[in-house]
């Protein structure tokens, strides 16, 4: 049987990838969707918890209200005309969401009392929560009413009302409270406009008391169907494929109410659709991409099909050209020989290239260096040369004072206190000049002879800081130190010092750029006896990933074109790890800022400073 061809195989290949790709867009989508419903629904649980927290309270404070009458009118065996007295000493004002307390009777006769209105009698024995516990005296649970627009203020209330009873169990009548329902519509309306919700509390009948939306229902359009009902769990959340909405609802407490909490489907899964659109863009564009690639290999194996019968003339050829191997063979020989020989002489040239590289970036460093402090020492001299300009002037001033005799006590004394102020500022001027001068002195010679001395740590570093101070004096950059006096190397302090001037600039040129503001830290700590520990970190940008693995490469910058030479870094690890005798890490996160951790032992047991080559260094992870 013959076997089928690559084409065939291919094909098949690509419609396979097709089923693979469209099952699993296929199947990701409608996970996504189950995914997004679910943390709706997760969401929508916690929203409805939290408002059930806070009905439940405001109608279990109500409630307790009607305990507290219903008690102390059993304990008392109070008549009606004592029940009234005790109605209208309790108290509701200052209570934000209780507006009136009423008492009827078994006749059915009312008597309502609200703070600040007068006394309202009537007949309320029509009233259907009131007609269902004249006529069940035997109940004795709290019965919500419906909502009506109360004639003491004309606003909206929900009555909660119970059975009156005496110490041997008489009913009494009935006692009711009414609950503002603008003060629920004020707390639920703010969340359903922040998340385009339906916020409502129902009474177990299924009859909404409060309905806050996110905007109104156009005309002609019907609100949901779904209304709560006492065999309901006591909190659920479900999608309604009648009205297209997301519900989830909760029982408020013990109490015969129910919160309900309800957002479109169309809006909920609109991200979810987005995202469906760019799955299905991008499956789409691998299909291509994918049959545009088997395209290519099949034409690319048609081709070679082709020239099969051209590669078999060719290998006739070539064994006709087997007698002549030899001979090919001495002469490449020859040649390889005389390569090897141009290859030695090319390998000497580059280990000097290198050289005089890793030369001139020193120099390089050097030259900022002394750029640096030259402009740092134009003001203080600026400044001694503007005072000394000045206490000549007042000099010339005196002089003239005592040939003419003029000269007098006040003059005498504010001369004086004039050659005092600006002897002390020109002497401040003059000190910051010489600290200048004394740390690029140090700095200088330190990087320019490579000689190995012993050394105070914490004075060689104070040394770099000063000296690089010029690169972010201006800005609202600092570089804080934590560097103990008593640790002492036998080194050399040159490289140690570019070390650290490269690692100062290189924050500031790549960390802090675009930046005005940051921080530097550089610290050392003592690692056992023969080690010491230095750590230089900063907060600026970080590193990229992709570019971690290659910080130490030669000639790898991110300044490519505008001044950065791609040196500085791996100039740091040869001092480091060839000079110094030392290792170096780095790690660093986008946006996390940088820390570079050097190990160094505190003697280098090497007669002279070992020339730094720029090799390779090994990646570091």
């Amino acid at each position: 049987m013959r076997a089928p061809s690559i084409p065939i195989l291919l094909r098949s290949a690509l419609a396979l990838a097709l089923c693979g790709v469209l099952g699993q867009a296929w199947w990701s989508i409608r996970l996504d969707r189950a995914l997004t419903l679910e943390a709706e629904q997760r969401n929508g649980l916690v929203t409805v918890r939290i408002m059930e927290a806070h009905a439940a309270l405001s109608f279990q404070n109500a409630e307790q209200r009607l305990k507290t009458i219903a008690t102390t009118v059993s304990t008392m065996s109070a008549e009606e005309g004592e029940i009234r007295g005790i109605v209208l000493a309790h108290d509701l004002r200052g209570n934000p969401f209780l507006s009136a307390l009423q008492f009827i009777n078994p006749r059915g006769e009312s008597w309502t009392s609200a703070p600040g209105h007068a006394v309202i009698e009537g007949q309320a024995g029509g009233v259907a929560h009131v007609r269902r516990l004249l006529e069940h005296p035997e109940n004795a649970e709290l019965v919500v009413g419906r909502p009506y627009r109360a004639a003491y203020d004309n606003a909206m209330v929900v009555p909660l009302a119970r059975n009156l009873y005496d110490d041997g169990g008489r009913r009494l009548g009935i006692l009711s409270i009414d609950l503002r329902l603008a003060f629920f519509e004020d707390i639920y309306a703010p969340i359903a406009k922040e998340n385009d919700a339906v916020v409502a509390l129902y009474a177990n009948d299924g009859f909404p008391l409060v309905e806050a939306r996110a905007q109104a229902l156009p005309a002609g359009v019907a609100p949901p169907a779904w209304r709560p009902s006492a065999a309901m769990p006591v909190e659920a959340a479900f999608e309604d494929e009648a009205s297209k909405r997301l519900f989830t609802y909760r029982r408020v407490g013990n109490l015969p109410l129910t919160l309900s909490y309800g957002r479109d489907s169309a809006n909920v899964l609109r991200a979810w659709q987005k995202r469906t659109q760019n799955r299905l863009l991008f499956s789409a564009t691998m299909l291509c991409l994918l049959g545009v690639l088997v395209a290519l290999v099949v034409a690319q194996f048609n081709r070679l099909r082709r020239s099969k019968a051209q590669l078999q003339q060719s290998q006739r050829e070539i064994e006709a050209l087997n007698a002549d191997l030899e001979m090919r063979i001495a002469q490449r020989t020859a040649t390889l020989e005389q390569s090897n020989a141009e290859l030695g002489v090319a390998l000497s040239s580059l280990k000097l290239v290198q050289t005089e590289l890793f030369r001139a970036e020193k120099m390089a460093s050097l030259g900022s260096l002394v750029a640096g402090v030259a402009h740092e020492l134009n003001t203080p001299i600026g400044i001694g040369v503007m005072m000394a300009s000045t206490l000549q002037d007042h000099g010339k001033e005196m002089q003239a004072g005592i040939e003419s005799g003029k000269l007098t006590r006040s003059a005498l004394a504010e001369y004086v206190a004039n050659v005092r102020s600006g002897s002390e500022i020109l002497l401040r001027s003059m000190d910051r000049a010489a600290a200048l001068i004394q740390s690029f002195k140090q700095v200088a010679v330190d990087q320019a002879d490579n000689e190995r001395r012993r050394f105070d740590l914490r004075q060689v570093m104070n040394e770099v800081v000063l000296a690089h101070s010029h690169l972010y004096r201006q800005t609202r950059i600092v570089l804080l130190q934590d560097v103990p006096s008593d640790i002492m190397l036998d080194s050399f302090p040159g490289p140690l010092g570019q070390v650290l001037g490269n690692l100062i600039t290189n924050a500031v040129l790549h960390g802090f750029d675009g930046r005005s503001e940051g921080t530097m830290r550089l610290s050392a700590r003592l690692l056992g006896t023969d080690q010491v520990a230095i750590s230089f970190s900063d907060d600026g940008a970080g590193i990229a990933p992709e570019h971690l693995e290659r910080v130490f490469d030669p000639f790898f910058t991110t300044k490519l074109g505008q001044g950065g030479s791609g040196l500085g870094m791996h100039i740091v690890y040869n001092l480091v790890s060839d000079v110094l005798r030392g290792s170096i890490t780095l790690s660093s996160e986008p946006g996390q800022g940088t820390r570079v951790e050097i190990i160094v032992p505190l003697c280098v047991h090497a007669q002279a400073a070992p020339q730094a080559q720029l090799a390779t260094p090994p990646v570091h992870s």
